[in-house]
């Protein structure tokens, strides 16, 4: 019986490595992407340059929390990188004001492609 069990439990773990990549591949093909950067790839560069800043900030934090960094240098980097950062999103905020870019103008759209294209296929 125990080994029965075994071989059951086996066979699903099994089962479950071969499927996850094509179970993966059709969920990651069939989701709605929010990102309002798709097409667009300067406003892409500067949300990409945002992220680099405020991931910059955080290594300092670490870098300060290890003791890898004294405090006058700490505080000189943590606030030349906030600068840096406050004013990319700055300049994102005017781009997309100036570009009219929303999160619900994106999904608005999206989902009125995704309307037509299930409208075609059912044609």
């Amino acid at each position: 019986m125990k080994l029965i069990v075994f071989i059951l439990i086996i066979s699903i773990i099994i089962s479950l490595y071969i499927l996850y990549p094509m179970v993966k591949k059709f969920l990651m093909n069939n989701k709605i992407e929010l990102n309002p950067s798709d097409s667009d790839p300067e406003h892409k560069n500067l949300l990409r340059e945002k992220d680099q800043l405020l991931d910059e900030i955080k290594d300092i934090d670490l870098d300060y929390g290890l003791e890898k960094l004294g405090e006058n240098d700490y505080k000189e980097l943590r606030q030349k990188y906030r600068l840096k950062a406050a004013q990319v999103i700055k300049k994102i905020e005017n781009y997309e004001e100036l570009h009219d870019i929303s999160i619900d103008s994106v999904v608005s759209k999206k989902i009125d492609d995704e309307i037509e294209l299930i409208k075609d296929t059912k044609k």
